[in-house]
C-alpha cells in the first residue's frame, strides 16, 4: 500500500473534512487500519491499528 502514489484509493473512507484543504480518511487492509490526514500534497499518518 502506498499512500504517496495514491493518497485516496477507492476503498478509503472519509472521516471528516476540515475546510477545503484538510480531509481525514481511514483505510482498512487485511491486517491493518490506517487513519490519516490529507493536507494538499502531504499525507500525515495519525494512527496505524493492527487488525486481529
Amino acid at each position: 500500500m502506498s499512500l504517496l502514489s495514491d493518497p485516496v484509493p477507492p476503498d478509503a473512507k472519509p472521516l471528516g473534512i476540515e475546510g477545503l484543504e484538510y480531509v481525514h480518511y481511514t483505510l482498512a487492509r487485511d491486517d491493518v487500519t490506517v487513519y490519516y490526514l490529507l493536507t494538499g500534497d502531504s499525507v500525515v499518518i495519525n494512527k496505524v491499528h493492527p487488525d486481529s
